[in-house]
C-alpha cells in the first residue's frame, strides 16, 4: 500500500527542525485511533512519530501498521512486552529529532501542542518546555481537572529543587512536554528505570539537573484520560515501594552529578515515605507492614523535623502522620469528604447566594485551573 500525508507540511516546515514523538503503545485498541490522529494532526508537520508496540495481545499491532500504511511520518516497532519505560527507552534509541516528546497511547493532545512548546524553546534558548494539562474521563467528553502552571521560565536547578521538595510549580510527569534531544542523549543518556514505576520522576529529576532553563506555558495542551486499571490509578504494595526505589537512584545519581544540595535531597525522601505510608493506611495495609513504613518515615524524618526552611506545618503532617499514621489519614479523609459534601451544596444554591459568597471571598485564592 503507498503512503500518503495524513497532514501536508507547509514549505517552511519542511526545513524546520525535526520532532520525534515517542507513544508507548499496550492493549490500547479503544484509544489508540484517537491518540494518533491528534498527534498527526498536529498544526506543527515536521514530525517523526514512533509507535512502539510493547508486546500487545489485542489489535494494537494492526491498527499501528494501519498508520504507519497511512502517514510516512510514522515509524512503528514491535517489541516483546517490557513495560513502559523499556518502550520509551527503545523509542529514544531511534529518535532523530531535535526535540522529543512523550504521548501516552490512551491520551489526546490539542494540535497546538508542539507548535506552542516549540515556539517557546525556539524563542527563549529553553531545554525543557512544559504545558498544562486537562485530565479528562474516559471516554474524552468530560474534563475532570485543569491543571495550569504559571507562563514563565525557571532555571533547571530551581525546577530540580521544587521537584524534591514538592513544590508543585511543575508536573513530575514525562507527557505534555517537549525535551531538547541533546539534553537527555548527550554525554551519558538520560533512561527510563525499567521494571519500576514512579519512572518519570527520575526521568525529569536528572533532566532538569542538566537544564539550563525551563519554560511552563499554562495553556492546558494534554489531555490525561482518566480510566480504571491503568498504571496510575492502581494501589498496589509493589507500585508504592517503587517509588522509594525510584528515590535511592534519583538521589546517587544526582550526586554522581554533583548536585550538592543535601536537604532537598533528603525532603525529597521524606516525601516518599510520607506517601508511601499514607496511600498504606488508605489501601488498609496489614498493622505490621503500616507499622514498618511508619518507623520508617520517623527515621528519616529526623532531620527534616529540625530543618525551619521546611515549613512548619508540612513539619507538622510528617511528626502526625508517622506517630498517628491511622489517625492522621482518618482525619484528611473526613475533611476531604467534608469539603466535597460543602461544594456540592454549593452548587444546590440560587445562584445569587453563591455570588454573594464568591465576592464576600474574593481575596480567596482560586484553585488551579479556574
Amino acid at each position: 500500500m503507498s503512503k500518503s500525508l495524513s497532514r501536508k507540511m507547509t514549505a517552511d516546515e519542511e526545513g524546520a527542525d525535526l520532532v520525534s514523538v515517542i507513544v508507548p503503545v499496550y492493549r490500547v485498541e479503544r484509544y489508540l485511533d484517537e491518540c494518533v490522529s491528534s498527534i498527526v494532526e498536529q498544526r506543527y508537520g515536521n514530525l517523526e512519530i514512533i509507535l512502539v508496540d510493547d508486546g500487545s495481545d489485542d489489535a494494537c499491532p494492526e491498527l499501528c501498521d494501519a498508520w504507519a500504511d497511512k502517514d510516512e511520518r510514522i515509524r512503528v516497532i514491535h517489541q516483546a512486552n517490557g513495560g513502559l519505560s523499556a518502550a520509551r527507552n527503545t523509542g529514544l534509541t531511534v529518535a532523530h529529532g531535535r526535540y522529543v516528546t512523550f504521548v501516552d497511547s490512551d491520551d489526546v493532545v490539542d494540535a497546538r501542542m508542539i507548535d506552542v512548546l516549540l515556539s517557546a524553546m525556539g524563542d527563549h534558548e529553553i531545554d525543557i518546555a512544559i504545558c498544562g494539562l486537562m485530565g479528562v474521563d474516559d471516554n474524552n467528553d468530560h474534563v475532570v481537572f485543569r491543571t495550569c502552571y504559571e507562563t514563565g521560565t525557571m532555571p533547571g536547578r530551581g525546577a530540580l529543587i521544587d521537584l524534591l521538595r514538592g513544590g508543585g510549580r511543575l508536573p513530575d510527569a514525562a507527557w505534555g512536554r517537549l525535551y531538547r534531544t541533546e539534553l537527555i542523549q548527550g554525554g551519558h543518556a538520560i533512561r527510563f528505570p525499567e521494571g519500576l514505576h514512579s519512572e518519570d520522576y527520575y526521568f525529569n529529576a536528572i533532566a532538569y539537573h542538566r537544564a539550563k532553563t525551563v519554560h511552563m506555558d499554562r495553556r492546558c495542551l494534554y489531555r490525561y484520560r482518566q480510566r480504571a486499571g491503568s498504571i496510575t490509578s492502581s494501589g498496589s504494595v509493589d507500585h508504592r515501594e517503587d517509588s522509594i526505589r525510584i528515590a535511592d537512584l534519583v538521589i546517587a545519581d544526582l550526586k554522581a552529578e554533583g548536585f550538592d544540595d543535601t536537604g532537598s535531597l533528603a525532603f525529597y525522601k521524606v516525601l516518599c515515605r510520607y506517601d508511601v505510608l499514607f496511600t498504606a493506611v488508605c489501601c488498609k495495609d496489614p498493622r505490621l507492614m503500616i507499622g514498618r513504613y511508619a518507623a520508617a518515615l520517623r527515621r528519616d524524618a529526623r532531620g527534616a523535623l529540625l530543618n525551619r526552611q521546611v515549613p512548619l506545618f508540612r513539619r507538622m503532617k510528617i511528626l502526625m502522620l508517622g506517630h498517628f499514621p491511622e489517625w492522621y489519614v482518618k482525619g484528611n479523609l473526613m475533611f476531604v469528604h467534608a469539603g466535597s459534601a460543602l461544594r456540592g451544596m454549593v452548587q444546590l444554591l440560587p445562584i445569587r447566594t453563591w455570588l454573594s459568597i464568591r465576592y464576600v471571598n474574593r481575596d480567596i485564592p482560586a484553585r488551579k485551573g479556574e
